[in-house]
């Protein structure tokens, strides 16, 4: 999740996309895996594992796009650096992910069934980048159960320094 500065800015960004189109607000995160199954109890062993490998990295803001996605609505791209392309391998190995679908890091911005004409609308309005970079400290682990309304924190892992 980025930092507080850039929290802010772009939870001020997603509410300001949501309202018009009646679109789900979330917090901004950039999703390091997804459709975790089994136990609660093994996903927090796992994900405290995982963290122990894992060192801080950074995460860079890049190009905005879209797709005919409901979760990847509107985003921005993540820059896929060696340190963050790494870290979606060792969470695709510790909890034994074996999907063959390349690891797209990006943040989103808006969730929903989004005309094109209105994404691409929205793009010219905000600009086709957004610039800044934060730092991967920590994971959070998340009940994604249900709309992102009802999605909670279940627990917070810090990576290594």
């Amino acid at each position: 999740m980025p930092s507080e500065h850039l929290h802010n800015q772009l939870s001020s960004l997603i509410q300001q996309l949501s309202k018009p189109y009646g679109t789900p607000e979330f917090e901004p995160h950039v999703t390091l895996i997804g459709g975790l199954t089994g136990d609660l109890e093994s996903i927090i062993l796992k994900s405290a594992k995982l963290s122990s490998m894992i060192r801080f990295y950074a995460l860079t803001l890049d190009k905005i796009d879209y797709r005919d996605e409901f979760y990847r609505c509107l985003y921005v791209q993540i820059k896929p650096t060696d340190e963050v392309i790494q870290a979606n391998a060792q969470a695709r190995n510790v909890f034994d992910n074996t999907t063959k679908e390349p690891y797209m890091p990006h943040l989103s911005l808006m969730y929903g069934s989004i005309d094109k004409r209105i994404k691409q609308r929205i793009i010219q309005t905000v600009g086709t980048s957004l610039h800044g970079s934060f730092p991967a400290e920590s994971i959070h682990l998340f009940s994604t159960t249900g709309s992102p309304f009802e999605w909670f924190r279940i627990a917070q892992f810090v990576l290594k320094e």
